[in-house]
């Protein structure tokens, strides 16, 4: 009985460990990654805002929403990797400059598993920008 009470003690922690390990895994395939690469004379950092729902409800803008940071940057060029996604949301790019935030794109919808690959670019127009999308489903946003 004692042998059978230190195997008990010995194998919950390790099955609690593996299956901790197995819904990391289920989490990734849902990951959303945005890989944005900024024209060199674009020299704010960029960051990516995710809405769960619509952005204007009776002119207001809702509070559901997540801010992101880059996690790997070089250069002009800047990753950012949401996690656990479950359905689809909106995402906007933006980065901050005064006097105002500069908008990149604004209300796209990405689903969970999309890799966005974008190049922005800057205009003709003060505060207004080119974005082009490239790899793998980029013609939805397109």
């Amino acid at each position: 009985m004692k042998n059978l009470n230190i195997l008990l003690a010995l194998l919950i922690p390790l099955t609690a460990h593996f299956c901790k390990a197995k819904s990391v895994g289920t989490d990734d395939k849902n990951a959303v990654t945005f890989e944005v690469e900024l024209d060199s004379s674009i020299t704010v950092k960029p960051q990516v805002i995710i809405y769960e729902n619509a952005f204007y409800q009776y002119g207001n803008v809702l509070d559901d929403h997540q801010q992101f940071e880059p996690d790997s940057l070089s250069r002009n060029r800047y990753r950012f990797v949401i996690r656990a996604q479950n359905r689809p949301k909106y995402f906007t790019i933006t980065a901050r400059s005064m006097p105002l935030d500069l908008h990149f794109v604004s209300m796209f919808v990405f689903e969970p598993g999309d890799n966005i690959k974008m190049r922005i670019n800057r205009a003709r127009k003060i505060r207004d920008f080119d974005v082009v999308f490239s790899g793998e489903q980029s013609a939805k946003y397109t």
